[in-house]
């Protein structure tokens, strides 16, 4: 049997976050998006070495910074199921909002908050399947109420 070029249980794209406090930062994710562990591995001094969980049918990385791996900061946009609770959940752990949850029109109830690690996170429900003539049109008014709002 051939090997594949992507691990059984992973996509294309995989998050990987380096952050000062590895723990703390899965103990966030797993409280706002109900992250389970996948592997972990830890390395000298009680840090992380490289740790990897779940949210939903994804993977997602984490590490201590290291003196050659410093902290970075990402920004990812994640799929709930109720992105209210989520949003909540998200506050109470320490996370500041950017955006409260709000239909947007292309679809998605989405909202953005800014963890306590820095890194932001676009959080979301798919609400509505909107056809691409529709999105074009809910875009050009939405860019239109946007450059209104700015005079």
């Amino acid at each position: 049997m051939a090997t594949k070029s992507i691990p059984e249980g992973y996509h294309s794209i995989t998050p990987s976050f380096t952050v000062e406090g590895a723990q703390e930062f899965i103990d966030f994710i797993k409280q706002v998006f109900n992250a389970q562990d996948r592997f972990r591995m830890d390395g000298p001094g009680g840090k992380i070495m490289h740790a990897e969980l779940s949210i939903g049918d994804s993977a997602l990385m984490v590490a201590d910074a290291q003196p050659q791996w410093p902290a970075r900061v990402n920004s990812l946009y994640v799929y709930v199921d109720d992105v209210d609770d989520a949003y909540a959940r998200a506050l109470k752990s320490g996370a500041t909002s950017v955006r409260a949850p709000e239909n947007a029109f292309y679809g998605d109830r989405t909202s953005a908050v800014k963890d306590p690690f820095g890194n932001s996170w676009g959080i979301a429900t798919h609400v509505e399947d909107v056809p691409p003539d529709e999105l074009k049109k809910r875009a050009e008014a939405f860019q239109q109420q946007c450059a209104a709002d700015q005079s």
